[in-house]
């Protein structure tokens, strides 16, 4: 299960994924705007199954056993990659590189991350704070690796907040990036560009 801000998700014994709630911005593949039961969401290939999903503001990601990321809803920073503002059906994440397995997805206010089989965490969507590492940004419109890992540490797991951004590392230290006002990653600097040890 996951919960969006305000629609809510499952993965069928079916391996196929449902949702219900609000659907204004497409984050249910469907053209109406609110469901009170659970709906089949679509865009997934045929006989492939979901293995890992998340909720985020007006969007949703799922992680096929094809080993790939899949996003509809909400699109306005490109947090789910391409050039529409919206998406209405599951659509492939793009950028990721060729071979590399996507293994879980976290869903922020306006920006996502995907695990990657090779141990790198992958972000697109706004990046003003930093949340994605690197240089300002308000349209980051493919999966690009963040930075900041210590040499041979690889992500194990990935978490998106409202502009900030959590990895955990394999080495058991939790690494943040992104807005830091209430002290979210540790620290009194406001923003930080780079995955940083909390």
């Amino acid at each position: 299960v996951a919960a969006g801000d305000v629609h809510s998700l499952v993965i069928g014994s079916d391996g196929r994924v449902y949702g219900t709630g609000s659907n204004l911005l497409g984050q249910l593949t469907d053209s109406q705007d609110r469901k009170r039961g659970l709906i089949l969401l679509i865009g997934l290939p045929a006989g492939v199954k979901a293995t890992a999903l998340a909720g985020g503001y007006g969007n949703t990601l799922v992680v096929g056993d094809d080993g790939v990321a899949y996003g509809t809803g909400l699109n306005g920073n490109g947090q789910i990659t391409g050039k529409h503002d919206w998406w209405y059906r599951l659509h492939v994440l793009s950028g990721l590189p060729t071979g590399v397995r996507a293994e879980a997805v976290s869903s922020g206010s306006y920006h996502n991350l995907v695990l990657g089989d090779d141990g790198l965490a992958y972000g697109a969507g706004d990046n003003w704070s930093g949340q994605l590492t690197g240089p300002p940004q308000n349209q980051q419109r493919r999966l690009t690796p963040l930075t900041g890992l210590p040499a041979g540490v690889a992500a194990t797991a990935v978490a998106a907040g409202q502009a900030y951004s959590l990895v955990l590392g394999d080495d058991g230290v939790a690494y943040g990036a992104g807005r830091n006002r209430f002290g979210q990653l540790t620290g009194t600097e406001p923003n930080l560009r780079t995955l940083t040890p909390l």
